[in-house]
């Protein structure tokens, strides 16, 4: 039936074209035709098909006012979208929502801009997103008793009592107090710095750590040997380098994050229409899809302007203004986007942040950190 009625409105259409054309040919007014489909034109545009009628053959003057205003018109569009994007949140969405379109940029293309002009903008100012510093704070004291082909190492201040013998038994080795020999290893940990100049982290380990990680590595690596977990040789060797050089992780970080988001804004997306089933009606996925988009658009810039706060205020400062902003800002969008009161909005927000937190969003950055990791 729908398809009868679409063929009976185009048929209409084509009618009414041939007697409006038909009505100027008897006034004695020439008429042009579609340089597309041929049809007459009837006005600026084919009534058939959409194809303007001028042809844009002009001259220097006229071609470069009309770049002038298309420019104009484009600039104004992206500053309307950028004041909505930072001042309002939500607005976007809403826009979308109601049909309001034209005033803004697309929501995909926003989303796909923004990210580009925020990794193109840490590439020129030559930041990283992640270095990690491995250092050496100290060393770990203890006890080892060696058996052939056995090595217990045992905390220096721990007692070896019976239940201590007993779990060593169940190895195979046998422990005797009188037969422990004192020893000590270096407590190695990794300071991450995010949003730092690149070459601005340096490596602290000296030279025999860093064959001390060398030798355990391949150490590892044989004991995984015929394994399931063979392939996390990688992982290690990963390690290794960024131990050498602390930006090795940026470059892979950079890759496998915007892979990440692809999945992980629908999913966000999806998370907010479970917490907004019962307004199914008024809110279809696309809407909490654009929403989405826009939020994870906003946190691009949010990032980009941690990034430049990063190099004049301390770190932990910066972080705990960079999460408030994000918090704060999402929390204003679900309040504008969804026009609930605020209860209902804080307690959907918190419980909806929870659970992306705990089971989307905190396994995703584990699966990139250890991807960029095997990468590095």
């Amino acid at each position: 039936m729908t398809g009868e009625l679409e063929g009976i409105i185009e048929l209409g259409g084509a009618a009414a074209v041939e007697v409006a054309a038909s009505t100027l040919a008897n006034r004695g007014q020439p008429l042009d035709k579609c340089k597309n489909c041929h049809a007459p034109l009837v006005g600026p545009y084919c009534a058939v098909c959409g194809q303007e009628q001028d042809t844009h053959r002009r001259t220097l003057k006229g071609l470069t006012n009309e770049f002038v205003k298309d420019v104009v018109n484009f600039d104004s569009r992206i500053l309307r979208t950028a004041r909505a994007l930072l001042f309002q949140p939500g607005e976007l969405a809403c826009a979308y929502r109601e049909g309001r379109t034209r005033p803004y940029v697309p929501p995909v293309r926003l989303y796909l801009f923004v990210s580009l002009i925020f990794f193109l903008i840490l590439a020129f100012a030559n930041i990283g997103i992640l270095q990690v510093a491995v250092q050496v704070k100290g060393e770990a004291k203890f006890s080892s008793y060696i058996k052939s082909p056995y090595v217990l190492k045992i905390n220096s201040n721990s007692k070896i009592d019976a239940k201590t013998i007993a779990e060593a038994r169940k190895f195979g080795v046998d422990l005797e107090p009188g037969k422990l020999e004192p020893g000590a290893a270096p407590i190695i940990t990794g300071d991450a710095r995010f949003f730092a100049p690149i070459g601005s982290v340096q490596s602290q380990l000296p030279p025999q750590t860093l064959k001390l990680i060398s030798k355990a590595r391949q150490r590892v690596a044989q004991k995984l040997t015929n394994t399931p977990f063979a392939g996390s040789d990688r992982v290690l060797q990963g390690v290794e380098h960024i131990a050498k050089d602390p930006a090795a992780i940026n470059g892979p970080l950079t890759t496998w994050v915007p892979r990440m988001l692809f999945l992980l804004v629908p999913l966000f997306a999806a998370v907010l229409m479970a917490f907004y089933f019962r307004a199914r009606k008024h809110y279809y996925y696309v809407d909490h899809l654009v929403f989405a988009l826009n939020y994870f658009s906003a946190a691009f810039v949010i990032l980009l302007i941690t990034a430049g706060l990063v190099q004049i205020l301390p770190g932990p400062l910066v972080a705990l203004l960079t999460l408030f902003g994000l918090g704060a800002y999402l929390l204003l969008a679900m309040k504008r986007f969804y026009a609930q009161g605020w209860l209902r909005t804080t307690i959907k927000f918190a419980a909806s942040m929870a659970i992306y937190l705990i089971f989307i969003l905190g396994p995703a950055i584990v699966i990139v950190v250890l991807m960029s990791i095997s990468e590095a």
